[in-house]
């Protein structure tokens, strides 16, 4: 019934011209239920005819697609359990099975197994015949499309593919069940053999080239047929997500050995000049990627990287990447795409370091390409600090601590200190981090970038900054007569001065502080616990030596930690009290002065503040009495500012 009738008249207002939208839909929707309830023989069928009107070209080719798409989402087969051997034409299995469904070709006398298995394919060879003497080849152009009367085509394929099936129920009744068994599995290899054969390579050619590219003339200039190129790049893209669910379908080293070239199909429609066909590529790749999962991620970014490596192509990069990530981000489980994050780091740093950064600014570069007006790299850092597990954390840190030790450029420097306060925003929104594992991190962070940073202490005052020994020896009383009297001429080409690998290191240990201050500030980190606090120990040490650096950001950031750490009980506090207390009158004696608090000075004057009057009202193990006199003198002498002395007493 449904191939006699239903089949024929839902099909018919596909090709006609001017349908209803609404109309059109539900013949897709309608199609789509047939094609889920039928048998493998009308199921082929239906798909190869709507794939042979595709190809051929014409102004039902967006409808004809739909139609493919929906047809290919409604694989209802199983062949999972199939052998993926049967894939190599030399296996004698294959031969076997090809020999078995060509019984005239092969001259031997099928039985009974053979003679049904050949009936479907006895059908499908008389429509084949009847298609060539029609002349539907694929180098028929749209004029022959019209010409076929689909209704009358689908009666005839119908009808063979009836008769087919019915001589299998005839014989299918007479066999024992003992058999359903192996009967089943001969169809699926069947179904395997035939979309090996057929179905995937025709869907792959309809990704790997410009179809329907009608009206042009043979000659003529690239760019006359540029926008039908376009309309039919754009057309056949969800074909692309289609045949990726149809791989998901088949066994798993099917899938493996063709999904790398469909994925580099659809990255190198992202290379096309035009917008409209790299937004339609991106947002094709967004589904795939959805649809395969984070399992895939590492996949999808080796194809974009192999398909777009210069020039505008790797601003296309990374908004792919971005958007690619974006997507997956909220049903990614922390720690499934760690095999990615080399790689995605990678095209981060080219984003934002590289070539790509510099190119960002050259005005017609923007215009052409709108992915060049804008960086997507910091928000890309994020999503990948929030999935993140705990042992890649350093995968991510590290390239930025890399920038910092080779550059000398502020706008540099200060590009880092933004990528890294969208990492501690990534890092705060992950799930499987817990306080621990950011302790951990943290504590690693500020011991490993400890060294160098211009401590304050005595005669090593600014030793890490001070310049190399010169090797040349020292002029002798005439020469430096000689120079004073005329001065030497400047030479071209001089050595430039040094630059420590420490000289940046500052912002690193300020990220890691400023992700211990977010913790305390939304209660992560639980100070009851015991293992939180012997964790919390080992930063008192390296807080207290932080207070005599020359970075004022770094000092604040250290002072508001000590606000939460002062009052747990560590014992590391007690004896680092003496040079915090000492660093800290000296931080208000220097810089509480009219004038001196702007700025990032009066946040280190407020958290100082603070400091001073937590160690004099919680820290009863410190004498204060000693200090605390001193200061309140100079305060009343010198300043005249009673409110401070009295807060400082109470």
């Amino acid at each position: 019934t449904t191939a006699t009738y239903v089949l024929p008249l839902a099909s018919c207002y596909l090709t006609t011209p001017g349908s209803d939208h609404n109309l059109i839909t539900q013949v897709v929707a309608v199609l789509a239920a047939l094609a889920k309830q039928s048998p493998w023989p009308r199921y082929r069928s239906l798909l190869q005819r709507y794939l042979r009107l595709f190809v051929k070209g014409s102004d039902q080719q967006k409808t004809f697609i739909r139609v493919v798409v929906s047809i290919l989402e409604s694989f209802h087969f199983d062949v999972k359990d199939v052998d993926p051997s049967l894939f190599n034409d030399t296996n004698p299995a294959m031969v076997n099975l090809s020999v078995a469904s060509n019984p005239v070709k092969s001259g031997t006398t099928p039985g009974k197994h053979s003679k049904k298995d050949s009936i479907a394919d006895e059908a499908a060879k008389a429509k084949d015949v009847r298609e060539t003497q029609r002349g539907t080849g694929d180098v028929a152009d749209s004029a022959d499309v019209a010409a076929v009367d689909p209704t009358e085509e689908v009666e005839e394929d119908m009808a063979d593919e009836e008769e087919a099936l019915q001589g299998v129920k005839e014989e299918a009744m007479e066999e024992d069940d003992g058999l359903a068994a192996e009967r089943k599995a001969t169809l699926a290899r069947r179904i395997f053999a035939s979309l090996r054969r057929d179905i995937i390579p025709g869907l792959e050619n309809i990704l790997a080239r410009k179809v329907g590219t009608s009206g042009g003339v043979s000659g003529s200039h690239r760019l006359s047929n540029q926008e039908n190129d376009n309309a039919d790049v754009i057309a056949s893209m969800p074909v692309a997500l289609a045949v990726v669910k149809l791989f998901q379908k088949l066994p798993e080293e099917i899938m493996h050995s063709h999904l790398p070239s469909l994925l580099l199909k659809v990255c190198n429609v992202l290379r096309s000049r035009s917008k409209d066909v790299r937004d339609t590529a991106r947002q094709s790749l967004v589904r795939i990627s959805m649809s395969l999962g984070p399992r895939y991620l590492s996949w999808v970014i080796k194809e974009l990287r192999a398909a777009l490596a210069r020039g505008y192509q790797l601003h296309v990069l990374g908004h792919a990447l971005h958007s690619v990530l974006d997507a997956m981000v909220e049903s990614t489980t922390p720690g499934e795409v760690d095999d990615s994050i080399v790689s995605a780091m990678e095209v981060v740093t080219e984003d934002l370091f590289g070539e790509v950064a510099e190119e960002r600014d050259v005005g017609k570069i923007a215009d052409k390409v709108p992915e060049a007006r804008s960086s997507r790299g910091h928000l890309t850092v994020q999503l990948l600090a929030q999935v993140v597990s705990s042992d890649e954390l350093q995968s991510v840190l590290n390239p930025f601590r890399d920038v910092l030790t080779k550059t000398q450029s502020l706008k540099v420097v200060h590009c880092v200190e933004e990528s890294l306060r969208h990492i501690s925003l990534g890092l705060l929104g992950n799930s499987a981090l817990k306080a621990q594992s950011l302790l951990v991190m943290v504590h690693g962070v500020c011991r490993t970038n400890n060294t160098g940073l211009g401590m304050v202490s005595g005669k090593n005052k600014n030793s890490s900054f001070l310049p190399p020994p010169s090797e040349e020896k020292r002029p002798t009383r005439p020469e430096l007569y000689a120079s004073q009297l005329l001065v030497k001429a400047p030479m071209r080409g001089a050595k430039a001065p040094g630059m420590s690998k420490t000289t940046n290191m500052h912002i690193m240990i300020e990220f890691s502080l400023q992700l211990l201050l977010s913790c305390f500030k939304r209660s992560s980190v639980n100070t009851s616990d015991k293992e939180i606090l012997q964790m919390l120990d080992p930063l008192c040490g390296l807080l207290a030596s932080f207070l005599g650096t020359q970075h004022v950001k770094l000092l604040s950031v250290s002072l508001r930690c000590l606000v939460h750490l002062l009052a747990l009980p560590l014992p590391a506090m007690q004896q680092c009290i003496s040079s915090i207390v000492k660093h800290l009158f000296k931080v208000l004696k220097e810089y509480s002065v009219a004038g001196a608090a702007l700025g990032n000075n009066h946040e280190m004057v407020v958290a100082a503040t603070k400091v001073r009057c937590i160690v004099i009202a919680v820290c009863s193990y410190f004498l204060v009495v000693r200090c605390a006199p001193v200061y309140s003198v100079w305060i009343l002498v010198f300043k005249g500012t009673r409110g401070a002395f009295i807060h400082l007493c109470f």
